[in-house]
């Protein structure tokens, strides 16, 4: 977990998952989560009735609370857009240790996928909120589709890349999909640079 600030990093951190958003004045801390070892954009597969969720903030206001959300995989289509989503447990800033990491227990009887707000009880608002990890009980709900290729410029344009905004917080690293019992996975292609 760190900040990056080269285009690669950011690309490879966007396409794996591995990024949170935040209110640029109202929060200048980090979030994370991973599921027993796999990291925040994954996708991993075991059937468990319970599962491990390990959440770490950095530099939390004192009225801030985590916010653990939950949700199921399932395949409603465009007629159904609802995510069903369900904060499912609450973490006043009091709960992360001096490393800023706390553990929570995840129901995973069904597939399901887990993300974390950050919510100021001061301000009345969620002011970041990391990707989600997904915890599949088989690898058919595990396949996701590929990641779209962006679009090739033509050949006699140079296009130079700038990032708008005050600053990009990102925590970067290849996603692998993996088991618990095979972490070497197969990783996601390379970034592709954007025009």
């Amino acid at each position: 977990m760190g900040r990056l600030h080269g285009e690669a990093d950011l690309l490879t951190a966007l396409r794996s998952g591995q990024a949170f958003c935040a209110e640029i004045l109202a929060y200048t801390g980090q979030l994370w989560l991973s599921v027993e070892g796999n990291p925040m954009g994954s996708i991993s597969v075991k059937t468990a009735a319970t599962r491990q969720l390990t959440s770490t903030a950095t530099a939390l206001p004192s009225s801030g609370v985590i916010e653990v959300v939950r949700g199921p995989v399932d395949y409603p289509g465009t007629t159904s857009p609802d995510p069903a989503t369900t904060v499912v447990t609450t973490l006043p800033a009091s709960a992360f240790t001096s490393t800023g990491s706390t553990t929570a227990t995840i129901d995973t009887a069904t597939s399901c996928f887990v993300r974390i707000n950050l919510l100021d009880t001061t301000l009345g608002r969620r002011i970041a909120f990391s990707n989600p990890s997904g915890c599949c009980a088989s690898p058919h709900q595990a396949a996701s589709p590929a990641p779209a290729s962006p679009p090739t410029p033509p050949p006699d344009r140079n296009r130079s890349h700038r990032f708008v905004g005050h600053h990009l917080e990102i925590v970067a690293g290849l996603t692998q999909r993996t088991t618990d019992n095979d972490r070497s996975g197969s990783e996601k292609p390379p970034p592709q640079r954007l025009p």
